[in-house]
């Protein structure tokens, strides 16, 4: 219920799992689930197509850079999900990692993926109203860095 400067927020504040960087292999990051689409009210229209083929992409300023990342999985997870998992153990263990949510993402691009195991992603997680443990997650990869000082 606090912005990032500490201020009262019914909304609160998009936030990075305090487990994380973004030099992990996965960044978590958390937002509000609002009826006007806000913060993180908008991810479940990642479920359709459509608003996939208009809003591929998610861009994430960070300090002196701002990185690119494309949408590759959507889904609905409890709490206790692999989806929630920084670094996995190595490359073959992150092409799984990553093979495992294309498998079960409710949205689907129509793109076939190659993975490498050297890909870094982020997950957009938000709430959902039916349970106090499902969440709704979307998954980006890292595909460009647009600008850095």
């Amino acid at each position: 219920k606090h912005t990032y400067n500490h201020a009262y927020s019914d909304f609160g504040s998009i936030f990075v799992d305090s487990g994380c960087t973004f030099a992990d292999r996965n960044t978590v990051i958390y937002g509000h689930n609002t009826k006007n689409d806000s913060m993180f009210g908008s991810l479940k229209k990642y479920k359709e197509k459509a608003y996939y083929d208009s809003h591929p992409y998610v861009y994430i300023l960070n300090g002196d850079e701002e990185k690119k990342y494309e949408i590759i999985a959507a889904l609905t997870v409890e709490v206790t999900d692999p989806v929630y998992t920084f670094n996995t153990e190595n490359d073959n263990t992150q092409k799984a990692w990553l093979s495992d949510l294309i498998t079960r993402s409710e949205l689907q691009t129509g793109k076939k993926y190659d993975f490498t195991g050297e890909e870094k992603t982020i997950t957009l997680s938000t709430c959902t109203s039916r349970t106090k443990t499902e969440r709704f997650v979307v998954i980006a990869q890292e595909v460009d860095t647009v600008w850095q000082k």
